[in-house]
């Protein structure tokens, strides 16, 4: 898990005035947090601009300048020999490479009699497994990654960016240059502004609280990769080829499939990816997707796992706190080496003004707050790589309302026998009722109904020239009435995970660790994706699949619980203690006064309904441009 960054600049472009080594120190400080053990620059041009054992040069062929930098947090071969940017031994490609191939192994010893290898790093696999396969290596790749390989002979760019959405893959033309990086700041610190908002993107976010479900992102400048999509820059910055290497099974397997084999395929994925050459922890809720992880984890490691650390977030006098569960979790699972992370309400404001800060773009609500304290406290013990139980509910059908639509498949099918068997299932089983879930599921397939009311909502808040700035075509597509197997696959990979994945991302970095995510494994989530109906939702049980797969191996008062649960905050305490803070911010902020109606937000903070969803959306909004100055 590292940071990349790199540009590609037309000849006497105003990018770089000269200075293009200069430019990329500037790119790779701005993303330090993400590789704070080493850090490499190559550099192609008419005249090196550097030196010493970090820098390499090449001559150029009057194509402009090519830097490409790295900042390396090391996890497998902690020696010099991990060093990036890497060159083949051919000298033809070069590559900086964010992320983990948790397959490294396998695929080295396919590779091993067609090529040397001088290190032991997944970084020299990922090359040559594109010397060896060109395209058709992304479908032998199990990891999550972000990559930028320059093709000498070609004299193109490959940017790639894994199926799930897990590692992130920023770029932008600009003054005659391609830029790229891990973060939008590395590519805003090297256009040397601090961006302005993308209307559309925020409009979105205001009233429907998506992002990252396209290239877009919050800023105008810059847009992103997409998960599962490759694309080439000539160096002429053309784009040569985009194309997506990735697409989600459209329907599941009629039969054949068995939960039991689910169980090998989510162990086979936390065995790859506890591959590490330092110490590996978990975070842990007191829900069943973590909670998967950590009993596998025991299972795996033996005598070992008393080694291993679980870190749960924990409030006093919470009702939701799940700091017991998980705590039991742990101990059910081998590891004992558990440990509660708190806050310190006497710091909540500078915690909150961080947060702002690390994730560098507007976020939902200030559960994220929990996981960003958690990943501290990872980094204070020493843990440099953290298992994390993202994507489950995406993955196995665990959010209530998406898994009861299952009903609704089983009608269209004739299948009416099993449609009642599942509707009685669902009001025994779920935390949500068959009544509450037809409801939402009746408004996520009205966009008319979805605009209106969130407009209304909004519009006492929002003025209206950014409030009406959204795409109806976006909007058309995420309220649409879709099949179970659609609506599934969208929330995995444009309008809940992808966002999520981005939290994680930029809170786990900002302390110099890696989050590493097996439920979103490729194999497995194919796997799961492809099980029939009936394994996957049974009686009303949801994450079904799961639930029996690990029958026996997590607690079954856990396991067979109905209530949700992940990483759960006291929300509105936070709020009330932060109000002073967030009324100080808003009214000294007077850009604010140009989108927003500012009185009748802190009326609202003032009657404590800051934590409410729309409100904090604008809040957060707020907070993003004034502490990162970003313009309007």
């Amino acid at each position: 898990m590292c940071g990349i960054a790199g540009f590609l600049e037309k000849p006497d472009q105003a990018l770089s005035k000269g200075q293009p080594v200069e430019v990329m120190n500037k790119m790779l400080h701005a993303i330090a947090h993400r590789g704070p053990d080493d850090w490499g620059i190559f550099h192609i041009g008419e005249a090196p601009k550097g030196e010493g054992v970090n820098y390499q040069f090449e001559p150029g062929k009057g194509e402009g300048e090519i830097v490409l930098g790295h900042r390396r947090l090391s996890i497998i071969d902690l020696s010099r020999n991990g060093h990036q940017p890497m060159r083949s031994s051919d000298k033809r490609f070069t590559i900086v490479f964010n992320g983990e191939i948790y397959n490294y192994i396998e695929l080295r010893e396919e590779l091993k009699s067609s090529f040397e290898f001088k290190t032991h790093t997944d970084t020299e696999v990922l090359m040559n497994s594109y010397r060896a396969w060109g395209e058709d290596m992304f479908a032998k790749l199990d990891g999550m990654y972000a990559f930028a390989l320059w093709d000498r002979d070609q004299q193109q760019l490959l940017c790639a960016r894994d199926p799930m959405n897990i590692k992130p893959f920023y770029y932008a033309f600009h003054a005659g240059a391609f830029l790229f990086a891990s973060e939008p700041r590395a590519i805003l610190k090297a256009m040397g502004i601090s961006g302005t908002i993308n209307r559309q993107q925020i409009s979105e976010f205001l009233l429907f609280g998506i992002s990252d479900h396209d290239e877009g992102t919050s800023y105008q400048e810059i847009s992103q990769l997409r998960g599962g999509h490759f694309m080439t820059i000539g160096s002429d910055l053309s784009i040569r080829r985009k194309k997506q290497f990735w697409h989600s099974p459209k329907v599941p397997a009629p039969n054949g499939q068995k939960n039991g084999k689910l169980y090998h395929k989510i162990k086979e994925s936390v065995d790859r990816q506890l591959r590490s050459d330092v110490p590996v922890g978990s975070s842990l809720s007191g829900g069943i997707d973590s909670g998967t992880l950590v009993s596998l984890a025991g299972e795996i490691l033996k005598e070992d796992s008393h080694k291993y650390h679980t870190l749960t977030f924990t409030s006093d006098a919470f009702a939701n706190d799940e700091s017991q569960a998980a705590k039991s979790i742990s101990e059910y699972s081998g590891m004992p080496q558990w440990h509660p992370v708190k806050i310190d309400r006497q710091k909540l404001r500078q915690n909150l003004e961080k947060l702002v800060h690390d994730i560098g773009e507007p976020f939902t609500s200030l559960s994220i707050l929990a996981q960003n304290l958690v990943m501290k406290k990872a980094n204070e013990l020493g843990i440099k790589v953290m298992l994390d139980g993202q994507g489950g509910d995406e993955v196995y059908l665990g959010y209530p309302r998406v898994a009861q639509r299952i009903v609704g498949e089983y009608l269209r099918r004739g299948a009416i026998g099993k449609a009642i068997r599942e509707l009685k299932g669902f009001q025994a089983h779920a935390s949500l009722s068959p009544k509450n879930a037809l409801l939402g599921n009746l408004f996520f397939a009205m966009p008319g109904v979805a605009s209106y009311r969130n407009k209304k909502r909004m519009k006492q808040l929002v003025k209206s020239d950014l409030l009406d700035a959204y795409r109806e075509e976006v909007i058309a597509d995420r309220f649409a009435n879709k099949p179970l197997q659609e609506v599934q696959t969208d929330e995995l990979t444009k309008y809940i995970l992808p966002r999520l994945l981005r939290y994680a991302d930029r809170n786990s970095m900002a302390y110099g660790v890696e989050s590493r995510v097996p439920h979103l494994s490729v194999p497995l989530v194919e796997y799961a994706l492809r099980l029939p109906l009936d394994q996957r939702v049974s009686n009303g049980w949801t994450k079904f699949s799961v639930r029996e797969s690990m029958d026996g191996l997590l607690p079954s008062d856990i396991l067979w619980a109905k209530v949700k649960r992940g990483f759960d905050i006291p929300q509105e305490e936070w709020i009330k203690l932060l109000k002073p803070d967030l009324i100080q911010w808003i009214r000294e902020f007077e850009p604010a006064q140009e989108l927003f109606n500012i009185p009748r937000l802190i009326e609202l903070i003032e009657a404590d309904r800051a934590g409410e969803m729309h409100v904090w959306r604008v809040i957060s909004v707020i907070l993003w441009m004034k502490f990162l100055k970003v313009k309007y």
